[in-house]
């Protein structure tokens, strides 16, 4: 009687186990099941902050600008960490037209006043009509070798230099030497407020290096202390020396006034229609926490 009674409930047992297995595995690997606190409230599980996706921002840069868009694309980062800037060199005109193709969301390059990019306001399909803000000015400096005795130039004597006429620098009080003439490229923004305001259109001297851009030009003169050539004031540096010319060539870079005849803006460049992450930074280099960057690159 009791081995009966035993059997029966052995064999109730067993099927009550058999009942609650079924159901734990019906419900799946990544259902646990733990006793509940009596008086506890079911809550919904609390999601992980969602981290802010990463903006990506293409810049395009002439070599007169490229150190001034690199610390602006810093400074905005500090506060501004999930932007991730790509910085392309070009001359100021391409940079402009990789605007305009959607190949940048923005260009900030030099033009000389006034003056229109060719997309400007090209109205093409796959091009973008164009939104042109001045930030700053800057001017173009005469250099030498920062060991060139030079110390001034005449207006006169800077046309004759450039045009090779001064065979020697000893015609000029800079020691001896034939002078090696420097010139950028028919592209460059410096090249034609160079030969219109300063030469008047003359023809440069045909023994002329002809360098592409502005850095180039910095660079082949820091090497060559027989060279001298001009280049935006914003690649100046302690291996070169700006050369003051009678018209206050030197002296007024970066002042903006009318007097002086050999000035070019900084632009922004973006679409017309833009995003919200373009506006601001646009915002930011237009505007007060931007001056101080302006200021150190193209007020000198």
């Amino acid at each position: 009687m009791h081995i009966l009674h035993r059997a029966a409930w052995l064999h109730r047992v067993s099927s009550l186990l058999a009942i609650v297995m079924v159901v734990v595995a019906s419900a799946g690997c990544e259902t646990l099941i733990a006793p509940l606190e009596w008086g506890a409230v079911d809550q919904a599980p609390v999601e992980p902050e969602q981290a802010e996706l990463p903006s990506f921002i293409r810049i395009a840069a002439c070599s007169a600008t490229e150190d001034y868009v690199r610390s602006l694309a810093e400074a905005h980062r500090q506060s501004h960490p999930q932007v991730i800037f790509d910085i392309t060199v070009a001359g100021p005109e391409v940079a402009a037209s990789m605007v305009a193709k959607g190949e940048a969301q923005l260009a900030i390059v030099t033009r000389r006043h006034g003056e229109a990019f060719r997309d400007e306001d090209r109205e093409e399909e796959g091009f973008q009509p164009l939104e042109v803000t001045p930030v700053a000015e800057s001017g173009l400096a005469v250099i030498v070798h920062a060991s060139q005795e030079m110390s001034s130039l005449t207006q006169a004597e800077l046309v004759s230099l450039f045009t090779g006429y001064a065979l020697d620098w000893s015609g000029l009080g800079a020691g001896a030497g034939v002078p090696q003439i420097v010139v950028q490229d028919h592209s460059s923004t410096s090249r034609r407020i160079f030969d219109d305001a300063l030469l008047g259109g003359r023809p440069v001297s045909s023994a002329a290096v002809v360098v592409p851009n502005d850095r180039a030009a910095a660079q082949y003169v820091a090497e060559h202390p027989g060279a001298v050539s001009y280049v935006a004031a914003a690649v100046l540096d302690e291996r070169l020396r700006a050369v003051p010319v009678e018209m206050g060539l030197t002296s007024r870079i970066g002042s903006g006034r009318a007097l002086y005849p050999a000035s070019e803006e900084i632009v922004v460049v973006s679409p017309l229609t833009t995003t919200l992450e373009i506006q601001d930074l646009t915002a930011y280099a237009v505007g007060p926490q931007g001056a101080d960057l302006l200021d150190r690159f193209f007020s000198r």
